[in-house]
């Protein structure tokens, strides 16, 4: 159940902007933000704590080599959250760059882990992102591409770089295996 909490605290939080503008302006921008901070520190502390909390039950399991799409698509959704805050080029091509690098980060995840409680939670983030875009693209069906420079992009080679080896790092920290092996 926390798990199922977290990942609903977390779509509920992070979709105000677009379902309850009313209630988001009556926060104020300030208040607002603090708001959606602190819902996703303790939605992740519940997805973290659920998580490990729930029962191993495998549904699937697709081989040991989705080790090597899964980090591919990794280095890929990384690359994607990155560009919602940095002026990479990217961002002018894609409308909902860090939505598109959630639904990827859960895809491969969700080709290594097979397990039940793997899919409430990535199969649930994937649907609120996916569940995002589609809000988002109703309500403002026109979209003007932010600018990008080849200095945005050269940071968000480096800073994918630096976070995929801080990921791994945290990953094999936890006893995981990112890299295959």
């Amino acid at each position: 159940m926390l798990l199922i909490l977290g990942v609903l605290l977390w779509a509920a939080s992070h979709s105000i902007r677009h379902t309850m503008p009313r209630f988001r302006k009556a926060l104020g921008n300030r208040q607002a933000k603090a708001f959606v901070s602190a819902a996703s520190f303790v939605s992740i502390g519940l997805m973290i704590i659920g998580y490990r909390l729930a029962p191993q039950s495998e549904i699937y399991d697709l081989g040991p080599d989705t080790i090597y799409l899964n980090n591919l698509l990794m280095v890929i959704a990384i690359a994607l959250l990155l560009t919602g805050t940095l002026k990479s080029r990217i961002a002018k091509i894609m409308r909902h760059p860090m939505l598109v690098g959630v639904v990827l980060w859960a895809i491969a995840h969700l080709l290594i882990a097979g397990e039940f409680r793997a899919i409430v939670l990535f199969g649930g983030l994937s649907f609120w992102a996916i569940a995002t875009m589609i809000i988002i693209n109703n309500k403002e069906p026109k979209w003007t591409p932010p600018a990008g420079t080849l200095k945005g992009d050269l940071t968000l080679a480096v800073s994918t770089a630096v976070l995929v080896v801080v990921i791994g790092a945290l990953h094999m920290a936890l006893g995981l295996t990112p890299f295959g092996g």
